[in-house]
C-alpha cells in the first residue's frame, strides 16, 4: 500500500506565525504530573489508548532554511497504535492496583481526539481542546467499563537533536546535513501520556513519555533524500519494524510515574 504524503517546504513567515499563535494559544490548560492518592484510589479499571501512531513526519533541515523540507505520511495502516496499547496495557498491569482495559476506539471516536492530539496546536493543549474531546472520552471510558484512560498523544518539542530553531512533533524521521553531509538521522517519538478521568472526560495529569531521554533509534542517512513513500517495502517494514519498538523502554517507567500518588512522586523527587 503506498503512503500518502504531502511536502510542504517550511518558510520563516510560517514559522513566525506559528510562534505568535502559540504566545496567543487561548485557554491554556495547566495539567499536573501527578494525581493524589484519593483520586488514585477511586480508578480501578484503566482503559489503554493510544492516537500517536497514526502520521510519521519526515523533516530535514539542511544549510539554510531554503534547504529545509516537511513530508507527512499516513501510516496508521502499520499498526502502532495497536501495539502500543499492549506495552501500555502491560505497563499498567504491571503498576499494580489497577486492571487495564482494551478499549475499542471507532472512527467517530478518532476524529474527536484529533484535538487533543494535534501538536501544531502548540506545545501546551488548550482547554478548548480538551474541552472537544471531552464527551468522546467519558464515552470511550463507559463503553469500556472504565474508571479512567491512559492515553498516548502526540506532542511537540524544539529540536533538541540538531539544536535548531525547529519543531519535533510525534512520530519522525529527523535529519539534519550540511553542504551536503548529513550529521544527524534518527527516528523519533515526541509523546505525552494522560490520565484521564472516565466520569468527567477531562485529563487527571500528564507527562511526556521519556526515560533519560525521549524514544530515539538511528535510520539510514538516506532517508535526508528519500521520501518515506519512495522507499522499497523492505526498507519500509524497517522502518515500521523500529517504530513498533521505539516506546519500548520508556513506556512501563513513564506509566508507573503517571499512576503514581502525588505524595510519593513529591517524596521521590
Amino acid at each position: 500500500m503506498k503512503v500518502n504524503s504531502i511536502e510542504v517546504l517550511p518558510g520563516l513567515i510560517s514559522r513566525l506565525l506559528a510562534i505568535v499563535a502559540i504566545l496567543l494559544l487561548p485557554g491554556c490548560a495547566t495539567v499536573p504530573s501527578s494525581v493524589d492518592s484519593a483520586a488514585l484510589a477511586a480508578i480501578k479499571r484503566v482503559a489503554v489508548v493510544s492516537v500517536a501512531g497514526r502520521d510519521l513526519v519526515q523533516q530535514h533541515v539542511g544549510t539554510t532554511m531554503f534547504n529545509n523540507t516537511v513530508r507527512t505520511h499516513n501510516v496508521s495502516y502499520w499498526g502502532l497504535d495497536e501495539h502500543w496499547e499492549e506495552l501500555m496495557f502491560d505497563s499498567v498491569a504491571a503498576a499494580g492496583s489497577f486492571e487495564p482495559v482494551r478499549a475499542n476506539v471507532d472512527q467517530t471516536t478518532l476524529d474527536a481526539l484529533a484535538a487533543v492530539n494535534n501538536p501544531s496546536a502548540g506545545f501546551m493543549l488548550s482547554t478548548q481542546a480538551w474541552t472537544a474531546a471531552q464527551e468522546s472520552l467519558q464515552a470511550l471510558a463507559s463503553q469500556s467499563g472504565a474508571n479512567a484512560i491512559l492515553l498516548l498523544v502526540r506532542a511537540a518539542v524544539g529540536d533538541y537533536l540538531g539544536n535548531t530553531n525547529q519543531v519535533l512533533k510525534g512520530l519522525g524521521i529527523y535529519t539534519r546535513g550540511f553542504f551536503g553531509s548529513t550529521q544527524t538521522a534518527s527516528l523519533h517519538l515526541v509523546a505525552d501520556l494522560y490520565l484521564i478521568d472516565g466520569g468527567t472526560g477531562r485529563p487527571l495529569a500528564g507527562v511526556m513519555l521519556f526515560d533519560g531521554d525521549r524514544p530515539l533509534a538511528s535510520v539510514p542517512a538516506t532517508l535526508r533524500e528519500t521520501a518515506l513513500s519512495d522507499l522499497s517495502e523492505e526498507e519500509k517494514d524497517k522502518v515500521r519494524k523500529q517504530a513498533l519498538d521505539l516506546p519500548a523502554a520508556a513506556m512501563g517507567p513513564t506509566v508507573a510515574k503517571l499512576l503514581k500518588p502525588r505524595e510519593l512522586a513529591a517524596g521521590a523527587q
